[in-house]
């Protein structure tokens, strides 16, 4: 595998972007109505699924394979919060403009992990 480290605004969008999703992850599975024996769990290996990849991205230890799932991943958060956005904000208890920021952020970030696995390859 190749690896080398990524520039410093790179890593730290990525783990941004990372600890995102995680906080997203367990804040919605915890407001979802099951018993609270079933929402911890779920809600912490969400969180904590993410919550790796973004120390990784912080010790700038990513393979390309792995900048390009942040891409995959950030890619596709990002058009789900444009079109929860445009379609109706009100059911996730967000506000419109939360998502929208959060959907640019998003494919910022993507584009950036694009570039640091066209720079592995």
């Amino acid at each position: 595998m190749s690896e080398r480290g990524a520039d410093p605004a790179t890593s730290i969008s990525t783990a941004a972007g990372w600890i995102g999703i995680a906080a997203f992850s367990f804040w919605t599975i915890w407001w979802t109505p099951m018993h609270w024996l079933w929402k911890l769990p779920i809600a912490l290996t969400l969180a904590l699924g993410a919550g790796g990849y973004a120390i990784e991205s912080l010790s700038q230890e990513l393979t390309m394979r792995r900048w390009a799932i942040s891409q995959l991943v950030f890619v596709v958060f990002g058009f789900v919060f444009l079109v929860a956005g445009i379609v109706n904000a009100d059911i996730l208890g967000i506000w419109r403009w939360m998502l929208f920021v959060g959907a640019g952020l998003y494919l910022i970030t993507a584009v950036l992990c694009a570039a640091a696995a066209k720079d592995l390859f």
